[in-house]
């Protein structure tokens, strides 16, 4: 399995600092989720893994070894981003162009993404909605099966039918084929089931990096009926709420004790880690979107 490791990486362009010391562990065969607000870093992370930027100071590695433009040659990381809405090129011609560029390129796998999506092969690119173009771009990226792949925004606009099909896939394939999946996404909640590892970006530097299992120890949501909820989180401190009807969801920072987890026993409320767009919110001050 193929490790990322960034040692300090720092990228500073035209008077800016894009990313800022970073220095990360993606562990070879997990999935790592990489969020935070837009503008954050996200982008640039995955392009410099991907040796297209070189940092100003740092490093990196994939599989031990330096990344730079002229060691990758595409084969050990692949990156995957959206693609422009105007191209005549037919999906089919796509797909054969990146099999050309990819020796692990699986066509089977690839035309069988297609049929799922509902994606006939010799219509253009420029004909397809935005989310049948994300759907292209994840098969670009999943058929591919380089080692480390790196999916950027790869579900931006598709449907709750084509994030199924996403999610299921991409789950079978890691179960025949695992390799280090690195996914960038403003769908925090839809594809978090997907992660094994979140690390979280704000102003380019990290504020979370760190397994799924851990979210438990950053907060818990209160879930019930809305006066016990309010009840119960009298005199806490409450960095979400949200109401559906007569039921209340509220976000309460790090692990409840054990007398008030028996406390909300006694009131019937359910307990939950707090959820990826929670924690955002709350390590990075920004209102819950």
């Amino acid at each position: 399995m193929h490790d990322v490791l960034l040692d300090d990486v720092t990228l500073e362009q035209y008077g800016a600092r894009l990313l800022d010391g970073v220095s990360l562990h993606l562990e070879g065969g997990r999935v790592h989720g990489l969020i935070g607000p837009s503008g954050s870093g996200k982008s640039t992370l995955l392009s410099m893994i991907a040796g297209f930027v070189p940092p100003t100071r740092g490093t990196v590695l994939v599989g031990g070894r330096p990344v730079t433009p002229e060691s990758l040659v595409g084969e050990r990381v692949g990156l995957v981003r959206g693609m422009y809405p105007d191209d005549p090129v037919s999906v089919r011609d796509t797909l054969t162009f990146a099999a050309s560029l990819r020796p692990d390129w699986c066509q089977e796998f690839a035309v069988r993404l297609m049929r799922r999506f509902g994606i006939p092969l010799d219509r253009p690119l420029s004909r397809l909605s935005h989310g049948e173009r994300s759907a292209v771009s994840a098969t670009l990226g999943l058929a591919a099966r380089t080692p480390v792949t790196l999916l950027d925004e790869c579900c931006t606009g598709m449907d709750a039918h084509m994030r199924d099909v996403f999610l299921d896939e991409v789950l079978s394939d890691l179960m025949l084929r695992p390799r280090t999946l690195v996914v960038a996404t403003h769908l925090v909640e839809e594809l978090g089931q997907l992660f094994d590892d979140v690390v979280m970006l704000d102003g380019g530097a990290v504020v979370f990096a760190e397994s799924m299992d851990a979210l438990g120890e950053h907060g818990t949501s209160v879930i019930g009926p809305s006066r016990s909820v309010d009840s119960f989180v009298s005199g806490l401190t409450v960095t979400d709420e949200r109401e559906l009807g007569p039921v209340k969801a509220a976000a309460v920072p790090g692990r409840l004790t054990e007398s008030q987890r028996a406390r909300a026993f006694e009131h019937r409320l359910d307990l939950a880690p707090i959820g990826l767009r929670d924690l955002m919110s709350q390590l990075t001050g920004r209102p819950r979107e």
